[in-house]
């Protein structure tokens, strides 16, 4: 009996090595095989994730994704994020088992901070090299300006800073590493430098294409053709890049820079690298493409850029983008000055200044644009304020001293004026003035921002034009927020008075609108 129980001791035993064998076996191969914790999918969803043999997805930067392709000598990395992305993006590299240290080149698709602003860390990082188009290589190297960085979607809180380009691209060369060839494909337009590279593995054609096709639902990256030249993408370039893609690629697989778009944000952490994802998240976006849904995608785009294109050929010459502008015969822009726009008016013999704003070389800065317009400006008549705000009246003194004009302002604006230009300044009350003076324009009281604010109706050429100050205003970014309600909040009437304002202008609809601050992509003819 006493043997019988050893033997069955003894078979347990063995029972329970070869069972803790298994297992540990089982954890070491779970540990070196990427396909037992890291699943493949072409379902991109907004996390780290295998969607082919060596490309991979790192889905859970803000607001971009970056790809990593693993070839026999290194990782190529395309797209870097942000440079506050770089602990997210490394933990998504380690989550996929792969080894961050490889990485050999960095591959930038377009010089916006979202997808470019990671790749100097990396490179000091890894020794990568980093290669973006040519036309986007100055942008990078310089770190600036923010607009070009971030077109109209500045992150005020993301700083900026030069990125060394090691190699510039111009469309056509070929990136080899071990066993991997990717292709460049040049697809200017999203930006000057813009790019999609192409990679055929296991028999299908991959395409990265940035934002030059920035989302899987067909979303192109066109919003950019429609701002002013200052942040605007290239209409004319964006549409010869989408024919050029149709004609010689047909991806079977679209990887694009903002396949998460639609999906709710998550959260990742070092212990969490998938973060929260939802039921939508779950499902994700297929980024398989047929040659049919290629062609449509396209094709969509093509036809939005030649409408486009054809508008800027017709009115794109009114855009209120910093450049001197005749508006009318006797009506100019003539860009900004200490961040006010600048306009303006000739009347028979007369000359009107609209809002001359504080800083030093404000009649310097008159002349000069107005010659870019072959005019000559021999005296200033008058002078018309929206508000008595420094920014759009502190050039009044520089005008008073050297051409002795009119000013004309709101009737509380006026012992404000009393208190800073010369006694015997004629400052004129453009709430009551006599219309009998034969100036032309007449003056629309409001509130709700600016010191002492006022509108100005003029007709010339039988156009109505309509110069309304800071009401309404442009927000664009947190900071233009943030100052707009801070100027709200003090300003006489508050926030109802600014609505009181809007309600007032809406109904006048003005053939020709002139704010002291043109909102992105705002034609002044209207």
């Amino acid at each position: 009996m006493n043997g019988r129980v050893r033997r069955e001791g003894g078979s347990r035993i063995l029972a329970a090595i070869s069972v803790a064998t298994l297992v540990a076996c089982a954890v070491v191969v779970w540990k070196m095989t990427p396909e037992s914790r890291v699943h493949t999918s072409l379902m991109l969803k907004k996390q780290p994730m295998q969607l082919l043999r060596g490309v991979y997805m790192l889905g859970s930067l803000t607001p971009s994704v970056a790809y990593v392709v693993d070839t026999s000598d290194g990782l190529i990395l395309i797209d870097s994020g942000l440079e506050t992305d770089c602990t997210a993006l490394l933990q998504q590299v380690k989550y996929l088992e792969l080894d961050p240290t490889r990485i050999k080149k960095v591959l930038l698709t377009h010089a916006h901070g979202d997808h470019v602003l990671g790749a100097m860390y990396l490179a000091r990082l890894t020794k990568a090299q980093v290669y973006a188009g040519k036309g986007d290589v100055d942008v990078l190297r310089v770190g600036g300006p923010r607009e070009a960085l971030f077109s109209t979607y500045d992150m005020p809180d993301v700083d900026t800073h030069p990125t060394e380009i090691d190699v510039p691209l111009v469309g056509g060369e070929t990136i080899n590493l071990g066993d991997t060839r990717i292709e460049v494909i040049a697809t200017p337009g999203h930006t000057p430098g813009s790019l999609c590279f192409q990679l055929k593995r296991d028999n299908q054609v991959i395409l990265f294409t940035g934002d030059t096709i920035s989302t899987i639902t067909g979303d192109l990256g066109t919003y950019g053709a429609y701002l002013p030249p200052r942040f605007r993408s290239n209409a004319g370039d964006y549409l010869a890049s989408l024919k050029t893609l149709r004609e010689t690629v047909t991806p079977n697989i679209l990887l694009p820079g903002h396949p998460q778009i639609g999906l709710a944000p998550t959260e990742s952490t070092e212990d969490n690298p998938l973060g929260n994802m939802t039921p939508q998240e779950e499902e994700g976006i297929s980024a398989e493409i047929t040659e049919n849904q290629w062609h449509k995608m396209l094709d969509k785009g093509i036809s939005e850029m030649q409408l486009l294109t054809r508008r800027f050929a017709t009115d794109g010459r009114d855009f209120l983008n910093s450049r001197p502008l005749r508006i009318l015969g006797g009506l100019f822009y003539l860009g900004e000055f200490s961040g006010a726009a600048i306009y303006v008016v000739r009347d028979r013999d007369r000359w009107i200044v609209v809002d001359p704003p504080a800083g030093a070389g404000f009649l310097e800065f008159l002349q000069e644009q107005m010659g870019q317009l072959d005019e000559t400006v021999p005296g200033i008549s008058a002078v018309i304020l929206t508000s008595c705000a420094p920014e759009v009246s502190g050039g009044v003194l520089q005008l008073v001293q050297k051409y002795k004009p009119l000013v004309f302002v709101a009737k509380a604006g006026i012992p404000i004026l009393r208190e800073t230009l010369p006694k015997d300044t004629r400052i004129v009350d453009a709430e009551t003035f006599n219309d009998g003076d034969d100036w032309p324009f007449r003056t629309i009281p409001v509130s709700g921002l600016g010191v002492a604010p006022a509108a100005y109706l003029l007709t010339q050429e039988d156009k109505r034009i309509l110069i309304s100050g800071r009401i309404p205003t442009k927000l664009d970014s947190r900071n233009r927020m943030q100052e707009f309600l801070r100027d709200v909040r003090a300003s006489r009437g508050g926030a109802i008075g600014f609505q009181n304002s809007i309600d007032l202008l809406a109904p006048i609809q003005p053939d020709i609108w002139l704010p002291t601050h043109p909102v992105n992509g705002q034609n002044a003819n209207l």
